[in-house]
């Protein structure tokens, strides 16, 4: 008799516990909205960055009444966003405590969420305390009502308002699949860091190349079939063509060149430029200027380089060094980095039909030579430019 009161307790603790449980809202998934409410043009032609509005609570691994969360807000009308993540503590049917953390993993921004019934439901967001101001910018802030829009979490581990909003958005069938399958996720972060690589270290005049390889990727996996696929397949493909393209680039710069045609444009080249320029000060007052570019043969094969610069409001740039041609039809120089996080500084002297251009494709150059408004793309001398007389190799010279 005692054996079966027992049973019959315990089966009914369990069938409470389960009664318990059906009660409780579940509470993980991705809760929240995002719109595009404008277009923003970068700095290149017929090229759009969408821009977002909206907030996104992602709730994940659950282990009885623990969750982890995460939420990005984005207000691009105002270029402000917040993000904060932390541990969800689940403290009755349909209530919530979040915990904001941060860099040292010390809660500093305390929020309580209240389920409200469906559907689709949401999770209403208030401030119970703690600072919450040092996880947002100002113009965003986490007090909104979050709709569930999946009890499936995303697939992204990679959590900034650029990257989740459009998962939000349903922008089209391939940034759906790359949300929502983990092995596309994984695929697009492989891409994008090939990429980001690629044109941070490859010099080209288009702000948007990595956007619009993207877009290009995505409206051609919109049209087939099979989606996921045709994204795998496209995605590996121009990783592989960025890497033959840097690949390429390093080669032209550091290969060496012809050495007969270096000695032709050498001959051509070599000589003192003065330049005459007008500039100006922000006062309003005009001034005239000259720039000043030295050539000087140094062997068959290598230049010495000195050059001085002038800018608007009096900010100058100057460079001394040797430059060797190389497979790109250049000439270039390497310079030594000062500290590890600087960008090398590469000089380019590159000879043309009428005159020669100065490039600097890193940019190296300009942050250690240049005033805020000097640099050296796009800088070029004129053959008509030279003075008279004929500049001394450096075994001339005295």
């Amino acid at each position: 008799m005692l054996r079966r009161t027992l049973f019959l307790a315990s089966v009914l603790l369990i069938l409470g516990a389960q009664t318990a449980h059906a009660d409780m809202p579940d509470w993980t998934g991705e809760w929240g909205q995002f719109a595009v409410k404008s277009f923003r043009p970068l700095d290149c032609e017929s090229s759009y960055v969408e821009r977002y509005v909206g907030w996104g609570l992602t709730i994940r691994d659950c282990n009885g009444s623990s969750c982890q969360f995460e939420i990005e807000v984005v207000n691009s009308e105002k270029d402000a966003t917040a993000s904060m993540n932390g541990p969800l503590e689940i403290t009755g049917p349909g209530q919530a405590v979040l915990k904001g953390l941060d860099i040292d993993g010390v809660p500093k921004c305390i929020l309580s969420a209240r389920m409200q019934p469906g559907p689709p439901g949401a999770i209403h967001l208030e401030k119970i305390e703690g600072n919450c101001s040092i996880f947002a910018v100002k113009g965003a802030d986490f007090l909104h009502d979050y709709p569930l829009y999946s009890h499936q979490p995303f697939a992204s581990t990679v959590r900034k308002g650029a990257v989740i909003a459009p998962c939000f958005a349903d922008l089209g069938p391939s940034k759906v699949a790359v949300c929502n399958q983990a092995e596309l996720d994984k695929a697009f972060q492989a891409w994008q860091s090939v990429w980001v690589n690629f044109t941070s270290n490859v010099p080209h005049n288009d702000r948007c190349l990595m956007p619009h390889a993207e877009e290009a990727i995505f409206q051609k996996c919109d049209k087939a079939a099979d989606v996921a696929a045709c994204l795998k397949a496209e995605l590996q493909m121009s990783a592989v063509e960025a890497t033959r393209q840097k690949e390429a680039w390093i080669g032209g710069i550091t290969d060496p060149g012809d050495k007969v045609e270096a000695k032709h444009l050498i001959r051509k080249i070599s000589g003192i430029y003065v330049q005459t320029i007008q500039s100006g000060l922000v006062s309003g007052e005009t001034f005239t200027a000259e720039n000043h570019l030295t050539l000087t043969p140094i062997s068959d094969n290598q230049i010495k380089v000195s050059t001085d610069l002038v800018f608007y409001n009096g900010h100058s740039c100057g460079h001394d060094g040797v430059a060797t041609y190389r497979k790109s039809g250049a000439f270039v120089e390497f310079q030594e980095k000062h500290f590890s996080g600087d960008e090398q500084c590469i000089f380019e002297v590159i000879p043309e039909a009428d005159g020669v251009r100065l490039a600097d494709p890193t940019g190296g150059c300009r942050a250690s030579e240049c005033g805020m408004r000097g640099g050296y793309n796009g800088i070029k001398f004129g053959f008509q430019e030279k003075v008279r007389g004929k500049v001394k190799t450096t075994a001339e010279s005295p």
